[in-house]
């Protein structure tokens, strides 16, 4: 459960909850936000009315169709292929003649990821990280369990190599054979449904005294927790209160700030900025490495706080 509070009310009543044995430090909102360019998005013009060339997947019946900058492209003997996994995830792959188009998206219409190679310059071209769904839009999405998958998309590209070399892509799809597949979501920390961080990017970093597990979701959020002596799985059953000045286990939250970048690259600590915490994590069960627990968590952000009650998280260690 969310709840959201004005800061006003909210730092009034900060000390009547108090964790045990963590004496909460008064809250400080005076961020100093790391120099980066922001976002540049660009502006998404409404669907083109495009004459488009279909191409079926004669074993599977999938139907396709893209266009880039215009130009329709030619995915003729090539395979349509949809997958719909862990209940919520739609995923999509064409490839022909050197041309390759994935699409990832969920059921309620949010873009995971965006990936386009060009067989004619051997480029890849894939949608900025963390603002995936400022710059690709889908229209008229329907979808079926088992059945079908059918949506239209439109939005921009950038090349893995130069952030300033774009394409226009749109599209089409139509999914009626979904191919077989696997969940390989086993670790996650869910604070809310707005809030969902999922194994494609859960991150360890261990040094000779510290240990940290970073969780980022597509929207530009990041869980840490941080200062912990030890992996997950050795840390004992109970419950870790924390306040913004803890030395010992915490979790902090980050939200991304930097520039418009495709996903292979290094993100850097200033292109981050930081939110003050407070609140506690409960490990509740270690089994074969994997481990358990509860989290309630205040984040502190510019004029609000936003309070998580009973959120979840699962992590394996190997």
């Amino acid at each position: 459960m969310k709840k959201l509070t004005f800061l006003f009310i909210m730092s009034a009543v900060l000390f009547a909850c108090e964790p045990v044995n963590n004496p909460i430090i008064p809250i400080n909102t005076t961020q100093t936000t790391p120099k980066v360019k922001p976002y540049e998005v660009p502006q998404i013009l409404p669907f083109a009315d495009i004459d488009y060339q279909i191409f079926t997947c004669q074993h599977f019946g999938n139907k396709f169709a893209l266009n880039i900058d215009g130009e329709n492209i030619d995915f003729s003997g090539g395979y349509v292929q949809g997958w719909f996994l862990c209940g919520e995830h739609i995923n999509f792959s064409v490839e022909a003649g050197g041309f390759r188009f994935d699409l990832k998206i969920l059921t309620d219409g949010t873009v995971r990821s965006v990936y386009f190679k060009n067989a004619k310059n051997s480029k890849v071209y894939q949608i900025p990280r963390y603002v995936e769904n400022k710059f690709m839009l889908l229209k008229n999405l329907e979808f079926a369990k088992d059945e079908f998958a059918r949506t239209e998309f439109r939005g921009y590209l950038y090349s893995s190599e130069n952030r300033t070399d774009s394409v226009l892509v749109q599209g089409k799809l139509d999914i009626t054979y979904f191919s077989g597949g696997s969940c390989n979501h086993t670790e996650f920390v869910k604070l809310d449904n707005e809030h969902y961080f999922d194994v494609f990017s859960i991150v360890r970093t261990t040094t000779y005294t510290d240990v940290k597990y970073s969780a980022s979701n597509y929207n530009g959020d990041c869980v840490v927790f941080e200062t912990l002596d030890k992996k997950m799985s050795e840390l004992p059953i109970g419950t870790y209160n924390f306040n913004k000045n803890s030395t010992t286990p915490k979790i902090i939250f980050k939200r991304y700030i930097g520039e418009i970048m495709p996903y292979n690259r290094t993100f850097y600590e200033n292109e981050w900025k930081d939110y003050e915490t407070l609140g506690s994590f409960t490990i509740e069960n270690h089994e074969n490495n994997r481990t358990k627990g509860s989290i309630n968590l205040q984040v502190v952000f510019d004029d609000y706080i936003v309070v998580f009650e009973n959120a979840k998280f699962e992590f394996v260690d190997y």
